[in-house]
């Protein structure tokens, strides 16, 4: 029986995208070659913060204290003494879901670059973040097949890191079902009395970091509000990351007191709701690797603002409003024109979901798979 081997460590670590994807490719992976043996790897003592539901019989999880003796995980500091067979068992092909791979192996490694961010700016992360990086981009070099979750980043890998494009292959990420349109008047009802909120807003979702652009796009709506007239409500739903400072900055000044709100974290079973509740979802990301939560957003037909760089225009086409993130006037007129222009969001909203239906979990899955087979010479099933 062939025996695949995924990295599952963002299940265990506040990973947003990462885990999302490494759990849903390992399950739909698993259900379309059920006579395929598939594992996800992972630390020891650590319950997953991402829970992999509904898992087939032919994929499981094993957790091991040898695993950060093999992984090339820099932040664990730890020697690499075992080879990923020595941690794994025995395996014909290993997945790297999140950029690192084994220190050892002697089995082929597919690795998925989700973004090379911090290499195109390395000023949007931390010291540690950096030399994370650095130690990606040497395992990238080396990785027998890439997958990139866009043809952005396929360029980024290729021009970043020397390798040739034949070697990199396109997966772009899906969205589960759970992310469909529901009554918005029922939404709000369920938000007001769960947190409080009242009338028409605008929704960011995602981590709290520098490349959010998060304090460009608090200013930019305030704005918003003047030239729309309304009365409209920004909220920031996501956990806070590194460098969030200027962010909680911009949020509490006078100007903006009161129509600014952060949500924190907001778990995954309620996002849905808060998508389908909003007017207006705002994304303005200085770089993105593909851009999930836009792609949630439009799946639940709400309209969206976001960046007309990166990946972004390749996931949206011409089904949002595309804005350059270094314009803060860009992205208030085009706020206010949403915020003003009931017609303009729904005729958005219905583009957006059939551009968004496109994007499935099960066609990522089937495309992983391929490449698992190519590298193998064999079909897998």
């Amino acid at each position: 029986m062939t025996r695949i081997v995924l990295d599952g460590l963002p299940l265990f670590v506040r990973s947003a995208g990462v885990a999302r994807y490494t759990a849903e490719i390992a399950r739909r992976i698993a259900q379309l070659a059920p006579a395929t043996q598939f594992t996800l790897l992972g630390p020891p003592l650590v319950r997953p913060k991402t829970p992999l539901q509904h898992p087939p019989a032919n994929l499981d999880v094993h957790q091991t204290w040898r695993y950060p003796f093999a992984m090339d995980q820099p932040l664990a500091g730890l020697p690499k003494i075992f080879s990923a067979a020595d941690a794994a068992g025995p395996h014909d092909l290993f997945h790297a879901t999140s950029y690192l791979g084994p220190a050892r192996r002697s089995e082929p490694l597919v690795l998925t670059v989700h973004d090379l961010a911090l290499a195109r700016c390395p000023q949007w992360g931390t010291n540690s973040l950096q030399r994370v990086v650095a130690r990606a981009i040497e395992q990238i070099s080396g990785a027998d097949r890439i997958i990139a979750d866009s043809e952005a980043t396929r360029r980024d890998v290729v021009e970043l890191c020397g390798v040739p494009a034949e070697r990199v292959h396109v997966t772009h990420l899906g969205v589960d079902d759970a992310f469909r349109p529901l009554d918005p008047a029922r939404c709000r009802a369920e938000l007001e009395k769960r947190l409080g909120t009242s009338g028409p807003f605008v929704l960011h979702v995602g981590t709290l970091e520098p490349r959010k652009n998060l304090p460009r796009l608090i200013t930019a709506f305030t704005r918003a509000r003047q030239l729309a007239g309304t009365g409209h409500t920004l909220l920031l739903a996501g956990e806070t990351g590194w460098g969030a400072e200027p962010i909680f900055s911009a949020a509490r000044g006078a100007e903006h007191r009161g129509h600014v709100r952060l949500l924190g974290r907001v778990a995954d079973a309620q996002l849905p709701e808060l998508y389908c509740a909003s007017e207006v979802f705002a994304y303005p990301s200085l770089y993105e690797g593909f851009g999930l939560p836009v792609l949630e957003a439009m799946a639940c037909a709400t309209a969206a603002v976001t960046s007309n760089s990166s990946s972004l225009p390749e996931l949206v086409g011409n089904t949002a409003m595309l804005v350059d993130p270094d314009s803060e006037v860009q992205i208030a007129e085009a706020l206010a024109e949403l915020m003003a222009d009931g017609v303009k969001r729904e005729t958005l909203a219905s583009a957006g979901r059939a551009r968004a239906a496109e994007f499935t979990w099960e066609r990522t899955a089937g495309e992983t798979l391929a490449v698992y087979a190519d590298l193998l010479g064999r079909r897998l099933n």
